[in-house]
């Protein structure tokens, strides 16, 4: 049973350990749902993490667009508004500032998404976009 198990994490190991390499302070909680998500699920490749977060924005047989998959997820953070309790200062800081991102109109598509990274992983909430999450990691944005 071991040897199984660590096949399957050896085919997926590729996706983790370029996580790993920009693993910080910053993005350390990110980095861990991610990499449950890929290793509970078992991809290899990102194009099966892409096919996870379309499934995840399916409604009716219709995958949403980035501009309805943003507003469905103010639609969550609105619905259940956290309590700072669980926070510290600076993550209270932090919150607030992307949380403004997220409000602000003129941000852009890829602004309020990383927003939306941020405050669903302070919050200990579900990653909902984890293409982005790791596309933003590897490229040093979180």
């Amino acid at each position: 049973m071991k040897m199984i198990w660590v096949k399957e994490r050896e085919d997926n190991m590729h996706l983790i350990e370029e996580l790993v390499k920009k693993i910080n302070s910053n993005n350390m909680v990110i980095l861990m749902n991610l990499s449950d998500i890929i290793t509970s699920n078992k991809f290899q490749t990102l194009e099966e993490l892409v096919a996870y977060e379309d499934k995840k924005f399916t409604v009716d047989k219709k995958v949403l667009t980035n501009e309805e998959r943003i507003k469905r997820c103010m639609e969550i953070l609105d619905s259940s508004p956290y309590e700072y309790d669980d926070l510290d200062s600076d993550q209270i800081d932090i919150y607030k500032k992307y949380r403004k991102i997220l409000d602000d109109g003129s941000s852009s598509i890829d602004d309020k998404i990383l927003s939306i990274i941020v405050l669903f992983s302070l919050t200990h909430r579900e990653l909902y976009f984890p293409y982005e999450a790791y596309k933003y990691i590897i490229d040093s944005r979180i």
